[in-house]
Formats: C-alpha cells, sequence, structure tokens
C-alpha cells in the first residue's frame, strides 16, 4: 500500500538516498529522481510530455495516484487534494518529492508522452523494462 508523510524524511534517514526510482504504470518506463527534485521534474527531465499547470499547488492539473513507495507531499491546496485524497494515494506531481522508489499510475488525464528526439539524445535517461 501507498504510503504519503506530509513534509521531509520524517527523521527517518534511510529515506535519504541519492537517487529514487520511479516507475510510470501502465507504460512500463522507469525513470530516476533525485530527493531535490519534485516527481514533475523527474518526468519532465527523463524526456517526456506531460499536462501540469501552475507548478504551485493550486490548480490540480498534475495530480498522481502513488501505488507503492512515499512522498513528501509539499504545498498543495486542500480545495485541489484533500486528506482524503492523499490517504488514496493522490499527489500533485509539482509538489512532492520521492521519498523512497515509486510506482505511480498515470491516468488518460496525465496525457503522458515520450519524446522520441529526446530518448535519441540522452540514453539512459528513462528506461524500459
Amino acid at each position: 500500500m501507498a504510503t504519503t508523510v506530509p513534509e521531509g524524511n520524517c527523521g527517518r534517514p534511510e529515506l535519504a538516498r541519492r537517487t529514487y526510482t520511479i516507475a510510470l504504470s501502465p507504460v512500463g518506463v522507469t525513470i530516476s529522481s533525485t530527493p531535490e527534485e519534485t516527481v514533475l521534474a523527474a518526468i519532465l527531465g527523463s524526456g517526456a510530455s506531460i499536462v501540469f499547470g501552475c507548478r504551485g499547488g493550486g490548480c490540480g492539473t498534475c495530480k498522481m495516484r502513488l501505488i507503492s513507495g512515499e512522498v513528501a507531499h509539499g504545498r498543495c491546496s486542500a480545495a485541489v487534494l484533500s486528506e482524503e485524497g492523499k490517504q488514496s494515494g493522490w499527489f500533485l506531481s509539482c509538489q512532492a518529492h520521492a521519498l523512497t522508489d515509486l510506482t505511480i499510475e498515470l491516468t488518460a488525464a496525465n496525457k503522458y508522452r515520450m519524446l522520441t528526439w529526446w530518448r535519441q539524445m540522452s540514453p539512459g535517461k528513462a528506461r524500459e523494462p
């Protein structure tokens, strides 16, 4: 089951690794993320195109569902993401940071697309299983 935490690494030094993997389901792509970057930044940095809006946690356009792992939610409007939504695994990718390796369920609303030209220029950033 997915776990969400409010901020930071919750005093758990074992969560402060250098990089984490983020598996994107159902597309079958795995990317890397550092603790300093948001999930959205990691996805965009892998050469993918994905829908997002304000990057400030206020619009909810970048909402995704966590299948497994832990995220720090960062700042987000309660009108966009309720506590109940967080407990159900939802998070805003523009604000959330990985605290562990993650598996994320992308929805049709996320409109994920790998940019072919980026893959050819940046081998190894995004990996398919």
